[in-house]
């Protein structure tokens, strides 16, 4: 800066001259002059104030010095409510030359701002593109010390119409005396008038000042102002000295006054601030929800929008959690939804409009505590935008069935545990697409965004968490004279607690997806944090020095001291802990007290603990996050095998906080070595590797009310719920012996873990005792199939074997022709099947009965008909290759094979048609090679037929095995043809397109439900105090209902329909005496069936089901044996034997839903799922069947 001379400095005669940053600079702040003894001011010469120039950015007032024989001390008048505030400014001054640039005594005036966080690393990095995201400090104290001293305190606030306005607090009358300690335990208030800018010296006599500022949230104790004055290094750690040239403010963009409630959960907050029209939030919350509705509507959109966030970062919304939140909120919800207020934010004027027209500067202030909070609060609102996401997924029309694909699906393993419907992923009728409907409704691109973006967010708040400058700025907090001082460790707490967050934890559509399960990665931040090593910058602010808190005896409280060091201590905790924790709300300075006072201290309790529980509660919010840690740290120690850190090191800390901030409640907790539990105390928690965080409310109501004058006992559990140790060493080890859990493990060694106890007078023990639930998933039943070896058979004896089998299995054909179903299929495929079975018997005959029988040469050697080879027929033949004579075997088998080809081609287009490719190919193989082999056996021979035939034959045999391996199972079906298919449904499954019923469907195919019944005791395992009593009851046999995923269900909403007969099982042996051979012909009927339902006298609830106590109360007629003479060649003899039998049926209805449901091809059960089974019918699938006893193959 250079200014205009005149005549030179020569023409300026004795005059003193002060330059001031800036123009224009009202009469709130000026200048006082006093004698060198500071007693006698100097009015003459302050009346000769005149302002000598205005120069582009700063003005130089001017003092003619000719009458002055004197130095003089130059003072800094403030304007105050209650009188002018003086404060000491340049010491022992006479008149200056003029300098051509700076003038050798300046002042600056200026406005305190900050930098706000952003994730955009084009604005950030250097003083030009700070620039782009400077903004005011938020309302607090700016600290100016001057050679060392306090020297002035302003609050910091904005007036109503959003403009700067500070008031300065007379430090002066606040000591004790001239440049004596300050005063401590004393509010100090304002009293300066309102000022627009404020005023320090930068240059005195030519020299830099001693100046260091700094901005604080809270007002510093008198006794933090104290040490940070004897401290230097400790100042100077906290303060900063302030720029040379501090920025012009008319370098800057307009910008609103501080709204940090609101900017904290903005993922740019500098945006806001720039907004002084109040449109930007509006607009931006109208355009994320334009955005999720584009994407909720198309599935393209959706995969395009997380590809342009995920590659090039485009989303400038990327970490604005809490607007799509709201906007996805607002538009999933039914009816009229409750808006966010966006209208209340209303226009302001610039709030450094004033400071940029009179060429004020700006100084900027680090600010980590909001960092800290803005990365912390972001966390937080990811966490609240996954729930909303799957409040949305959950509305979507296929979620139901989308969610059991999810779960069932989708993961390659059920903990360690191969799952094996994992395979049918690679179905490729499934639309796995990230823009089909499974991935959609799953909002599966959302939430693997917001996966991204809350592991970037945890980066950059581990990073703040780690920042030294943090911990000194937390002492601000911490060295407060009240309990407002317990606000520091809820700053740090909600720090915590959102690194401690993991998604995967709330994203219950995220199983089985990969990286949804990860190890934390700040698990040794977390750990170095606690740690009693003190490695942590924070440690020391929130927890005291190892040793200082005795863990091992009930401790004693301390008088209160504030030392004003902020470094966490036994009588620092003291002067605000205990009751001293139950301030009024009108005494909450920090954001995060009224948190506290929420969850604690503003209970209203009566009684004898009513005190100690809202002091309990208080503590209980600040200090929850860290014992949570503690808990995270614990279960990680229990899966290491080798461990670096001690468990111990990390809960002492805690312990020793919660001691000293709360003794009334909880002073008396030890800690204790197993074994050495003293008389009269309980066990309330454990500490140690792999074992239970705590005891059962069962194990503490036993031990609280035990025989006082005894020991108490103890008993401790291990991760499986095995008893690890008792209050007897000895006992502890033996049961140690054989068991390989690490709990056992980590237990041998010396001091592993730790007991925590406390008398059982101590309030804490019945005011805190938490119940230890747990529920698992087991182990998932596993189907097992049987496979008969067949082994020395001719070829025509297996064929007629397999076409018995083919009768069997086309059962239901028969059937329906009976009902007048499908009458078409059903007739085809019955015919084949008894043309099939029949040539097989015929074949099967002549292989017995010779060549030469009569039988084979009525069927397989006369001919039903003969072609004459000089016929068109014959001829037409001959070129073919066919054979003019045709037997009737020949005749019969063509058709046969005929028909059987053409029911298969038919049956391959209906699998395309319901996208069961694979199995389609093969039948149509199947198909086509039948065909092509009923031409081959009339081929005659030495043509190319009869040559081709053998191959038609193993076409046919291919494409047989092949369909058999390649037809889709229920699973996969439900895949191809339901809401999540690649392809159109097929007609028989258009049914699926209901969500509902598509959900069922796929439930029913993936759970499974049985019942069995057996013998008590002799066929049954039951531990033997419950059989002694079901027996003393009368129970005879047990039936056991069951399923495989029964602990996912809603035990409210499930229950089994059993309808259990008594019956009396015959078992019948005739001896069958023939010409070739002796054998039994064994027959089982259960006859004497009630025609009511027996009632079960014991149930019995398991983990794996339900067990129904039954007793067999009919007569069991003896055995018996009869003997009758027969014609030749033999007699007849039969043996009877009787026992007792049951036969069941039994249904699973869950949430009205019956289960078994019928298979996938039928859209509706063909008998009333709801109604009653009918015994007689064994083929109703509406009803799972039982009977007792069983009947085994080698019975038959």
């Amino acid at each position: 800066m250079s200014i205009d001379g005149g005549k030179g400095p020569a023409c300026d005669g004795k005059l003193f001259l002060i330059e001031v940053t800036g123009l224009s600079h009202a009469t709130t702040q000026d200048f006082l002059f006093y004698d060198l003894t500071d007693n006698a001011e100097q009015f003459a010469l302050e009346k000769k104030k005149k302002t000598d120039k205005e120069l582009a950015d700063s003005t130089i007032y001017s003092w003619d010095w000719c009458d002055e024989t004197e130095n003089r001390n130059v003072w800094l008048k403030v304007e105050g409510e209650k009188g002018q505030l003086h404060l000491p400014l340049f010491e022992d001054v006479t008149h200056t030359k003029r300098q051509m640039k700076h003038q050798k005594y300046m002042v600056q005036a200026f406005l305190p701002l900050t930098l706000l966080p952003t994730f955009d690393k084009n604005i950030a990095g250097s003083r030009q593109k700070d620039k782009e995201r400077t903004a005011p400090v938020r309302n607090g104290y700016i600290y100016i010390a001057y050679n060392g001293k306090f020297w002035r305190e302003v609050e910091v606030t904005a007036t109503d119409d959003g403009l700067p306005c500070f008031k300065d607090i007379y430090l002066f009358s606040y000591r004790e005396g001239r440049d004596k300690p300050f005063l401590t335990q004393t509010r100090r208030e304002p009293t300066g008038n309102p000022l627009k800018e404020i005023w320090y010296p930068s240059k005195d006599n030519g020299k830099t000042t001693d100046v260091q500022i700094a901005f604080s949230e809270v007002q510093w104790s008198g006794s933090r102002l104290n040490y940070l004055e004897a401290n230097p290094d400790a100042l100077k750690a906290r303060m900063q000295k302030p720029d040379y040239e501090p920025m012009l403010l008319d370098e800057l963009k307009e910008v609103r006054a501080r709204e940090p409630e609101l900017e904290m959960l903005l993922g740019e907050p500098k945006d806001f601030s720039q907004d002084l029209a109040g449109s930007w939030l509006s607009g931006e919350y109208e355009q994320i929800k334009s955005d999720i509705q584009a994407a909720m509507d198309d599935g393209a959109t959706a995969v395009s929008q997380y590809r342009n966030d995920l590659v090039n970062k485009l989303d400038p919304h990327r970490y604005d959690f809490m607007l799509r939140m709201t906007a996805r909120n607002e538009l999933i919800t039914e009816g009229p939804a409750e808006s966010p207020q966006w209208d209340q934010i209303t226009g302001v004027g610039d709030y450094l409009e004033d400071g940029k027209t009179r060429k004020l500067r700006g100084i900027i202030f680090d600010d980590p505590l909001f960092e800290l909070r803005h990365f912390t609060y972001l966390v937080q609102s990811g966490m609240g935008e996954m729930s909303v996401l799957l409040n949305d997924a959950a509305s979507q029309k296929y979620f139901k069935a989308a969610e059991l694909v999810q779960r069932f699906i989708i993961p390659e393993k059920w903990g360690d545990t191969k799952n094996e419907y994992h395979q049918f992923m690679g179905n490729r009728s499934f639309d796995a697409s990230p823009g089909g409907v499974f991935r959609r409704t799953t909002r599966l691109t959302e939430r693997m965004l917001l996966f991204t973006r809350m592991n970037e967010l945890q980066k950059k708040l581990s990073r703040v968490l780690n920042n030294k400058e943090l911990a000194v700025w937390l002492k601000d907090i911490t060295s407060m004279d009240d309990a407002n001082a317990a606000a520091a460790y809820k700053i740090v707490g909600n720090a915590i607690s959102a690194l401690r967050m993991e998604l995967s934890a709330v994203d219950t559509l995220g199983i089985g997806e990969k990286g949804y399960k990860r190890k934390n990665p700040y698990f040794s931040q977390l750990v170095s944090l606690l740690n009693n090593d003190r490695s942590h910058p924070l440690h020391e602010v929130l927890f005291p020095e190892n040793g200082e808190v005795p863990v091992d005896e009930a401790y004693t409280a301390v008088s209160g001291e504030n030392d004003g060091s902020g470094l966490c201590t036994v009588a620092g905790l003291a002067r605000w802990g205990d009751e001293n924790l139950l301030i009024q709300p009108e005494q909450l300075e920090v954001f995060e007290m009224g948190q506290l006072y929420a969850e604690g201290a503003g209970e209203n309790g009566e009684g004898e603990f009513a005190t100690v529980r809202r002091i309990a509660g208080m503590i209980n919010g600040f200090l929850k996050d860290y014992y949570s840690a503690v808990t995270d740290i614990a279960l990680t120690l229990s899966k290491t095998t080798t461990a670096s850190v001690s468990l111990k090191s990390v809960y002492v800390p805690m312990l020793s906080t919660l001691k000293v901030t709360g003794p009334t409640a909880f002073g008396q907790l030890e800690l204790a070595e197993v074994g050495e539990v003293k008389k009269n105390y309980v066990v309330i928690g454990v500490d140690g590797g792999g074992l239970k965080n705590g005891l059962t409310e069962a194990d503490r109501r036993f031990l609280h009310n035990i025989d006082t004058n005894k020991s108490k006992s103890v008993r401790l559990f291990d991760a499986k719920g095995k008893l690890v140790v008792t209050s007897n060493r000895k006992a502890a080890l033996k049961t140690m012996q054989g068991q390989a859990s690490e709990g056992a493990e980590v237990l041998g060694k010396k001091g592993a873990f730790t007991l925590i106890v406390a008398p059982a007078e101590a309030g804490v023990v019945t005011l805190y005792s938490k119940p230890s639930t747990q529920r698992t998933l087991a182990d998932y039943a596993k189907s097992k199939s049987i496979a008969d070896a067949y082994e020395a058979l001719n070829i025509p004896r297996l064929m007629v074997g397999i076409e018995i089998l083919n009768l069997m299995a086309n059962k239901q054909y028969f059937e329906n022709l009976f009902e007048l179903k499908d009458i078409g299929h059903s007739f085809a495929n019955a015919m084949s099947a008894v043309l099939d079975f029949s040539i097989a018997l015929a074949h099967s005959a002549n292989m017995a009965l010779g060549a030469e029988s009569r039988f084979a040469q009525s069927i397989a050697k006369k001919p039903l008909f003969e072609i004459s080879a000089s016929k068109l027929l014959g001829k037409l033949f001959t070129k073919a290759g066919l054979e003019l004579t045709l037997t009737k075997l020949m005749f019969a088998s063509f058709w046969a094979d005929v028909l059987t080809g053409a029911i298969a081609i038919y049956e391959a287009v209906q699998l395309a048609g319901n996208n069961d490719m694979d199995a389609a190919a093969a039948l149509m193989t199947f198909g086509v090679g039948s065909t092509f082999a009923a031409f081959g056996g009339l081929a005659a021979e030495g043509s190319f037929l009869s040559v081709a035939c053998p191959w038609a034959f193993a076409i046919a045999i291919v494409g047989g095995v092949l369909y058999i391996f390649l037809k889709d199972t229920p699973i996969e079906t439900w895949l191809a043809n339901g809401p999540f298919a690649t392809d159109t449904p097929g007609d028989d499954y258009q049914y699926l397109a209901d969500p509902d019923t598509a959900f069922e469907r796929l439930l029913g195919v993936l759970i499974r439900f049985d019942i069995s019944m057996y013998t008590l005791g002799k066929e049954t395992n039951i531990a033997p105090e419950v059989q002694a009593e079901w027996q003393q009851a009368g129970v005879t046999h047990v039936l056991w209902a069951r399923s495989n995923l029964s602990r996912l269900f809603n035990q409210q909403k499930e229950h089994t329909r059993l309808y259990v007969r008594q019956g009396i099982m015959e078992h019948k042996s005739r001896l069958q005496d023939t010409s070739s051979r002796t054998e039994f012909v064994r027959t089982h009927t259960l006859q004497n069936i009630d025609s009511f339902n027996d009632t079960p006298l014991k149930t019995l609830n398991s983990e794996d089901g339900v067990l129904y106590g039954y007793r067999h109360s009919k007569t069991i007629p003896p055995e018996r044996k009869e003997t009758r003479v027969m014609g030749i060649p033999g007699m007849k003899l039969e043996l009877y034997h009787y026992e007792p039998g049951f036969v069941a049926r039994a249904q699973f209805v869950i949430n009205d839903t019956c289960f078994p449901l019928p298979p996938l091809d039928e859209a509706e059960p063909q008998d009333d799922p709801a109604g009653e089974p009918d015994f007689r019918d064994k083929g109703d699938q509406s009803w799972i069947h039982c009977q007792l006893p069983k009947i085994k193959e080698d019975q038959e």
